[in-house]
């Protein structure tokens, strides 16, 4: 399984966030997922392991717990021409997978999205109801022309912001070809999602050689002609020729998972990733640059390892949350202060 990770060393909030005049209310958490190299997560990390610095500056922290959150996941499904056989994969692999990385306080729903986007299933903790739902796209959906990536996450974005519980990590699984018919537009999309404080994860169909264009098994060239053609649907005039819509990066750039979907595994894993965590609370206004990484003993441990963190600051006027994934090399981990923690007194 591919993953696309990121090497980052600092964050720039995004201009006009929100502030508190009330110093009593300035308050920031940092919610953390740390991988190694195999894409697994490291479990078992104390408050001594993390460092987290503050435009350049080392920052105390005031509370540390390592907790598995609860998730709202929107799966987002590419109904357009070439995406049938992977639907119907996905739907063989979701029970097993929902069963290995969901629990009773998760909860799922579905949209789908061509040149058009219908919402196919709203928020269930049910995972029946949701293996149901994609199987009920794979019969229903025709499976014809194009697609507007771009468009669908944001409208994705938006149900999210609408529909997920404040309390739950909220994230967008878009299983899609990457071929949009609409302007590919990265940072509206990453602004959309920080609005509804979620991250992306991009599933990758890989090629299937058994199945032909309409998902069908393949048959010979010389049989295929006997075939009545598939009915075709009206659909808006694209804007565009069809061209590749960046979702991998703007799911990097989220804090996201871009994989190959080739097997339950990279679904599973994908689902995993998007609960885990470590919870990092420190005192002030959010800063201009944020960077939370291991000690330097840590990275002795998990030389390396990649961590993903997500600044979550809370005050008088509203949330702000951007994750960035980063694996700092030795020469950058250098230019790092000592961690607050890892200072003598």
């Amino acid at each position: 399984m591919l993953r696309a990770v990121i090497t980052c060393v600092c964050v720039s909030l995004l201009n006009g966030a929100p502030r508190s005049d009330d110093p009593a209310s300035d308050a920031a958490r940092v919610d953390v997922q740390v991988f190694t190299a195999q894409e697994l997560p490291i479990k078992g990390l104390q408050a001594s392991d993390f460092a987290v610095y503050c435009d350049d500056k080392a920052q105390p922290l005031k509370a540390f717990s390592a907790e598995t959150m609860p998730v709202d996941v929107l799966f987002l499904l590419d109904v357009s021409q070439p995406m049938k056989p992977y639907i119907q994969f996905l739907r063989d692999n979701s029970e097993a997978a929902l069963a290995h990385s969901f629990t009773e306080k998760d909860r799922m729903a579905v949209m789908t999205f061509d040149v058009n986007i219908k919402p196919v299933l709203p928020f269930t903790s049910n995972r029946g109801d949701v293996t149901d739902a994609i199987g009920r796209v794979v019969h229903s959906e025709q499976f014809n022309g194009g697609a507007r990536i771009t468009t669908a996450l944001i409208s994705a974005a938006s149900y999210l912001q609408r529909h997920a519980r404040p309390e739950a990590r909220r994230a967008i699984v878009v299983l899609t070809g990457n071929s949009t018919q609409d302007g590919e537009d990265e940072q509206r999309v990453l602004a959309a999602l920080q609005r509804a404080g979620a991250t992306l994860s991009f599933l990758f169909p890989f090629e299937r050689k058994d199945v032909d264009e309409d998902g069908d098994p393949a048959i010979p060239s010389k049989e295929k002609k006997h075939r009545q053609p598939s009915p075709q649907l009206k659909h808006a005039p694209p804007e565009s020729a069809p061209h590749e819509a960046g979702t991998g990066l703007v799911a990097q750039d989220s804090g996201g998972d871009a994989v190959v979907f080739e097997d339950e595994y990279a679904l599973t894993e994908t689902l995993r990733h998007i609960g885990q965590r470590y919870t990092l609370l420190f005192a002030g206004a959010p800063p201009e640059k944020l960077v939370a990484d291991l000690t330097s003993e840590s990275r002795a441990r998990f030389p390396t390892a990649v961590v993903h963190f997500r600044l979550l600051y809370h005050a008088g006027r509203g949330t702000v949350e951007l994750m960035v994934p980063m694996n700092l090399t030795p020469e950058e981990q250098k230019k790092h202060p000592k961690a607050v923690n890892e200072e003598p007194n």
